[in-house]
This record gives structure tokens, sequence and C-alpha cells, in this order.
């Protein structure tokens, strides 16, 4: 059913499908067959026609389909669907112009089993032999049998090229140490698209608009395949003016980003335990040919750097380094014109801008240090923090009521605790000795600038105010007080609640509704200490009167 004597290669380690068959001369022909799919009315276009329909039209299709292998999620192509490996698949299926008796694939190191499951099934569904999966050192690592030490190789792919320092060990090749360089085909095609965009926006006066740099961008895609053969690209756009950007201005471009890339090489395998570059230092992969890419690495490396001469071929000329190995490759499509240059790419002849990536992630801030906790982590360690200090307050008030109804506390502390009022006139029990209080101002009298403690007797005729200050040996928040509810019913130390049944001061009404009479404050002694700020009132541990505003006492007693 097919011509072909020989297998045909895959390379998939690029942004485009590289493609190596041998016809029946035995010549190795090379096709590029960029990874997209687009919908013409009711037909399926793959590679460069899928290009040119991208550019006009964003939304007909797919590009870079190779990111997508694997992905479950279907592309949607008008009224289809397909996933990107059948799209892929169907798409070398069409750029072959005979069935091929076996496929040879080398994928990128990051593919997993799920990838090579998804793109295994979908060649199959086209009609294609079920692929063998190449490791990319079989097919691009040189003889290991040479026995000529360790090697060097670079690997050059779309957006970085892998270091790998590899030693023989017997029939293969044993990495030593594995990094990455940051340089890869696609700097090769912004390099372009950087040149050209600047001679035309020189020509025309003003910056590329959107639409504008597009289409360029199209144009400068195939830069790596091409640059190897070109000399020049001549840009014509519609609506501007043609321009022309050499190789020359491209590598000029170029060599500062290699230098940068590939200078810090060396440290970076001494970091993996390499002491010294080997001798050997091997380039291949797409975008490798361009000529300042060799020798600016040669430069930076301090090492001769030996280029294979193919792409995907190097999966049917394997060992990829070996000269005697090769044969004559007849590149598809044609190279450059007669006097050495690319007149123009197609328009376009590579693949539409890639959509935007996000932008990265601010990166977070340097701190030294003590670190912000999040805003929720600190609402969870505030609410535990008032938790514990009420529970602690609840206790210790809880101890001090026990203490006051057994009796036991001193002389000291039962001086601190307030005292009761005196009896309503006509009521029972009027206490008939003299017990110290702290002095509270009546309503409408001024504060003193300072609280003490003081004596007041207690007279039945003139009841003074009650004084329902906190005790001094406790604090906390001003939800353990309860607002007074009678002023006639007089309780004994006996049967005085524990403050944990205390109710929020919410409900406590103002002390100006419960003053006693006008006719019983004039009698009343004036304050002769000052007294501070008043807080929210307590429950006396004695008796419940009219609550009165009293502040709290800050100097400890005797």
């Amino acid at each position: 059913m097919s011509d072909f004597a020989h297998p045909v290669g895959v390379d998939l380690r690029s942004s485009d499908v590289q493609l190596a068959l041998r016809d029946a001369a035995g010549a190795v022909r090379l096709i590029r067959l960029p990874a997209a799919a687009a919908a013409s009315g009711d037909t399926l276009v793959f590679g460069e026609e899928a290009c040119r329909l991208l550019a006009a039209d964003p939304g007909a299709g797919w590009a870079r389909l190779l990111e997508r292998v694997g992905d479950p999620v279907p592309c949607r192509l008008g009224l289809r669907e397909a996933t990107a490996a059948e799209l892929v698949a169907r798409g070398i299926a069409a750029a072959l112009p005979l069935a091929p008796t076996e496929l040879r694939v080398i994928a990128p190191d990051s593919w997993g089993e799920a990838h090579r499951a998804a793109l295994s099934a979908a060649l199959v569904g086209v009609g294609l032999p079920a692929p063998r999966w190449i490791a990319e050192l079989d097919a691009v690592a040189p003889d290991p049998t040479g026995d000529d030490g360790p090697v060097l190789l670079l690997t050059m792919a779309a957006q970085a090229t892998h270091a790998r320092v590899l030693s023989p060990a017997g029939d293969g090749w044993r990495v030593d140490a594995a990094t990455e360089a940051p340089f890869g085909a696609d700097d090769v095609a912004e390099a372009t698209f950087e040149g050209a965009a600047a001679r035309l926006a020189a020509a025309v006066g003003r910056p590329l608009a959107a639409e504008e740099a597009r289409a360029l961008a199209d144009l400068c895609a195939p830069a790596a395949h091409r640059l190897p053969t070109a000399t020049r690209l001549d840009v014509s756009l519609p609506g501007l003016p043609g321009a022309r950007i050499t190789r020359d201005e491209v590598d000029r471009i170029l060599a500062p980003r290699l230098t940068a890339a590939f200078s810090g090489l060396p440290a970076a395998l001494a970091a993996l335990g390499v002491g010294a570059l080997p001798d050997r230092v091997l380039l291949e992969g797409v975008g490798s040919r361009v000529p300042v890419v060799a020798a600016t690495i040669s430069e930076a490396l301090g090492r001769p750097v030996v280029v294979a001469p193919t792409d995907a071929a190097t999966v049917l000329t394997s060992p990829a380094f070996a000269a005697s190995d090769e044969r004559p490759v007849e590149s598809q499509p044609a190279g450059p014109d007669a006097d050495g240059a690319l007149a123009a790419f197609p328009v376009p002849a590579g693949l539409p801008e890639p959509d935007a990536a996000p932008p990265d992630a601010a990166p977070l801030p340097m701190t030294y240090g003590w670190t912000a906790l999040p805003e929720r982590e600190r609402r969870d360690r505030r609410g535990l923090l008032l938790a514990a200090a009420g529970l602690a307050l609840v206790l210790v008030l809880a101890g001090v009521g026990v203490l006051a109804g057994r009796g036991i506390l001193t002389a000291a502390e039962r001086a601190l605790q307030p005292a009761p009022p005196a009896a309503i006139p006509g009521g029972p029990g009027a206490p008939s000795e003299t017990s110290p209080t702290l002095a509270a101002p009546s309503p409408g009298e001024t504060s003193a600038p300072s609280p003490t403690l003081s004596a007041s007797p207690a007279t039945p005729s003139t009841p003074p105010p009650a004084s329902s200050t906190r005790p001094q040996t406790t604090s906390g928040p001003a939800s353990t007080s309860r607002p007074a509810t009678s002023t006639t019913t007089t309780k004994t130390s006996s049967t005085t609640k524990p403050p944990t049944t205390t109710k929020p001061p919410t409900t406590t009404k103002p002390p100006t509704t419960t003053k006693p009479p006008t006719t019983t404050t004039s009698t009343t002694p004036p304050p002769t200490t000052p007294t501070t700020e008043p807080t929210t009132p307590s429950e006396p541990p004695v008796t419940t009167t009219p609550p009165v505003t009293t502040p709290p006492e800050t100097t400890p007693a005797g």
C-alpha cells in the first residue's frame, strides 16, 4: 500500500511538527508542518493554509496545538470540535504524500504517558501506524562506542535549550547532569520581528498598530527554519511601505541574548557536580543551524561546537553527528531564491501570534523578621485571645464571689469591696454602722481630678446614692456587669449571685432616670477627692440599688 521503503520520522520538540521521510531513491526529505488547524467553510485545513486563515480570522481555528496535546477538552472549529491530539494527527496524515510503513516519534521530555497515549490513539484513528516512541538520546546522541569521553549535548527547543552532560555507559549514554539555558527557537523569531518592526516603524513614522504587528509576527514565525539559508527578509504588508531586514541585523540582536543565556551555563553545570566542561559540545534542534547561534555559544563556552545538519531527520540518520551516516537532505518548502535571499516569507508563513499569556504573579514581598498574618488568621487569633481573656475573667470573678460568700476575704480585700448603701427609710434592715465606700459624685456634680478611698456614714434620713463600682482586684470587659432592677429589695450576702450570670450592659438604663429625689441630693456630702473617667457599673455583691456611674479605682488599697 506504500512505496516508502523506510519509516517516517516525526519530531514534536518545537512549536511545529517536523517530518522526515525517505523517498524511493533513499533521499531524506524534510517537511515543516505548523501545528495549526482552521475551518474553511465545511472543510478543515492544516499547516500553512490554516495559518493564512487564522491571520485573517483568529477565531477560525487553533494554533500551537502541540501545547494542548493530552488535554481532553475539545477545540471548537465552527460547528465541529476535536481534541488537539486528533487535529495534530489529521495534519500529519494530510502532509504525508503516502502512508508510511512506520512512524518514529520523538516527543518533548515534558510529555508523560497521558500525552503519548492521546497522540497514539489519534494517529491510529486516522489510519497511520501506531507510533514507535524514540528516546531523545537514542535519536540525537552520537555513537557511544567511539570512546571519545563525555559529551555536552545542547538540544534547542522552542523556549529553552536543554543542556545535558553525557558519559558512555556500555551501549548507551548516562546523563551526569542536566539543566537549561533560557534561549530557544522563539527567540530567533522575536529577534527577527524586533528588527523588522523597527524598520517599518521608521518608514511610516509611527509605531505599528496591533493588526500590523500581528501580521508581521506571522511573517517572522518561521525565522528559525529560514535563516540558516536566507540572507534577508523583505517585508510587504498591506497599507505599509516595503522594508528589508538582513540576517546580519538579526545576528546583532541575537548575539547579546545568546551571550547572556549561555555565559552562566558552566557555573550551572559546576553546581551540579561537573568539574569541567567536556571537550565535545554537540548542538541540535530547531534554530541550531542559524550561524550566529553556534558561533556565540562556542565563544561563551570556550569550546568548539558541532551542529547537527538536520532537525527531524535525526530519527532517520542516527547517530546524528556521524557524517558517514548522513544522506543528502532535500528541504521542503524550497529554500532561498537564486541570489541566496528569501524574497519574502509567505503571507503569513508561520503561526499567528499566540494569545497573550497572563501576567506573572507579583513576587511575594521580601520580609525580614516578623511576617504579617493574613486577615482571616488575624481574626481567628483575635477571637481566641478574647475568648481566653473572657474565660480568665469569669474564673477570677467566680473565685472572688465564692470567697466573699464564705467570709474568707482578708480585711484589706473587704476594704476594697463596695459597701452596702443605707436602707430606704421605712425599709427593712437599715445599717447602723459606718462602712468604707468609694465616694461617688451625685448626678449633676463635677468630677474631682483623682479617686481616693473615704468613709461616708449612711443615715436613714438621707440615703446617699449607692456606689456600684467593680472590685479593685479584677478587671475585664463591661459585659460582666448587671443593671439594677429593683430599688426596694435588699439581698443578703449569702444569696448574692455570682457574676457569671450577669447580663450584657446594653440593657442598663442611664443613671439620670434613677437618681434620687432632688431633696436628698442636697444633703449628700460632696466628694473630697477627684474621680477618673466613668466606666460601666457592675453588680454590687450585697444589694442592688439604682445604678450610679462611678469611676474605677486605680490605686491599690493599703
